[in-house]
């Protein structure tokens, strides 16, 4: 997140200040790279402005994962395995470019 937000994310690096940030995250959902700092670069991420979208892969626990979305309320999205991805494809596509037109946003 901080990866993104620090280098991906700048104009530097060809973003456009007028053009929403959108991040979909595939995560298992196990914090095991400075799981401490997940959730405070979340919270950084989306105070720059970023739209987070959390996809689950094989989550078993889901606690936690409203803490990552922007949208903890139709923003998250989750699978039981690699395979059924594609099953996501219509419905993320869809939120996500929704996000992009609302306000809200």
């Amino acid at each position: 997140m901080k990866v993104v937000r620090e280098e991906m994310f700048i104009e530097e690096n060809g973003d456009r200040p007028e053009v929403k940030n959108i991040v979909v995250m595939l995560t298992d959902g196990l914090d095991n790279v400075r799981a401490r700092q997940t959730l405070h670069e979340a919270r950084y991420a989306r105070a720059s402005g970023m739209y987070l979208v959390p996809v689950g892969i094989a989550v078993t626990d889901r606690r936690g994962f409203h803490e990552l979305a922007t949208d903890d309320q139709n923003g998250l999205f989750f699978v039981d395995n690699f395979r059924l991805l594609s099953n996501l494809t219509d419905g993320l596509i869809e939120y996500v470019t929704e996000g992009m037109a609302s306000d809200a946003v």
